[in-house]
């Protein structure tokens, strides 16, 4: 117990309930794209430097192809790219990130592309993991706004911990 106040379990209960709520209410569905996973070619021999194909045909291979021309399954790369994986997660964006940073806003300028994002914990694997965001998916037909982190992201709160986090991110190009 302390000194002058205390925090009991039904005041960061209550915390937590008005936190998710906020998300819940306030928050955008957001998409978070994954990068996508490369692929070693199994049908032709590859160099050992860059992992190109050195279009050889590699005995057991699904599609043999004749000497001197190029890998019909990677076309002659040593690797194929499976298409970019997306999945939709509900946080709370800020686009005015400078009200809420402690500097002094009379000699700071951010780039009109930084946001910060709050929200669950559970989803903190998957903002670490991901190649980029876009926010809002209701809107993404009308502009593209791509965003990556620009730092790790934290879980900062006091009261409720360890249930929430928040991450700034940057904008990149289209």
């Amino acid at each position: 117990m302390g000194q002058i106040f205390s925090l009991d379990p039904k005041v960061t209960q209550t915390m937590e309930f008005a936190l998710n709520d906020l998300i819940l209410y306030l928050g955008k569905d957001c998409k978070i794209f994954y990068p996508p996973k490369i692929t070693l070619c199994t049908n032709c021999v590859r160099d050992t430097i860059g992992n190109k194909s050195k279009n050889i045909y590699l005995h057991g291979g699904p599609m043999p192809f004749p000497q001197n021309t190029i890998c019909p399954m990677c076309g002659g790369t040593g690797s194929s790219k499976e298409d970019a994986v997306f999945e939709i997660i509900h946080v709370i964006v800020h686009w005015n990130t400078k009200k809420y940073m402690n500097v002094k806003l009379d000699n700071v300028r951010l780039a009109q592309g930084t946001i910060k994002i709050k929200g669950h914990i559970a989803d903190l694997p998957k903002i670490q993991r991901m190649d980029y965001f876009v926010p809002h998916v209701d809107i993404d037909a009308y502009g593209h706004y791509k965003f990556r982190l620009a730092a790790e992201p934290i879980s900062q709160g006091n009261i409720v911990q360890g249930k929430f986090f928040t991450a700034l991110l940057d904008r990149i190009g289209g």
